[in-house]
């Protein structure tokens, strides 16, 4: 399994970081009374929004986080371990999206990488 790779930042931005969890649901119809549901599964899907701080020197993280994500990952569809934010644990995470990251610009020398993680607790 691929590793985030130790050259890029190792803690998301807090400052925009989201969390959504997703706790699929069955619902059955009884002959009486209510709907009942239950837990689809005993996994734990947690939909994170994440960012991250890259530089251009002394090297070239956006260069590696693009061919980390575009080659390794092979455009974010494998998994890979990173670090959850929440527990600090390395956890199995995916890239979520058509659009695996968004790029832009805080100075000449500095962008914030933005991507949709999925990481599933067992």
């Amino acid at each position: 399994m691929k590793i985030w790779p130790a050259i890029l930042p190792q803690f998301v931005r807090r400052s925009d970081w989201e969390l959504e969890a997703l706790r699929p649901r069955i619902s059955f119809e009884p002959d009486e009374g209510n709907p009942i549901e239950r837990r689809n599964g005993s996994v734990d899907i947690d939909d994170q929004t994440c960012s991250v701080y890259l530089k251009k020197e002394p090297v070239d993280q956006v260069a590696v986080f693009r061919s980390f994500v575009d080659n390794d990952l092979e455009g974010g569809v494998q998994e890979f371990l990173f670090r959850d934010p929440l527990s600090g644990q390395q956890t199995i995470c995916k890239i979520m999206g058509d659009r695996p990251y968004r790029i832009q610009p805080v100075s000449g020398v500095e962008f914030v990488a933005t991507f949709q993680l999925r990481t599933t607790n067992l």
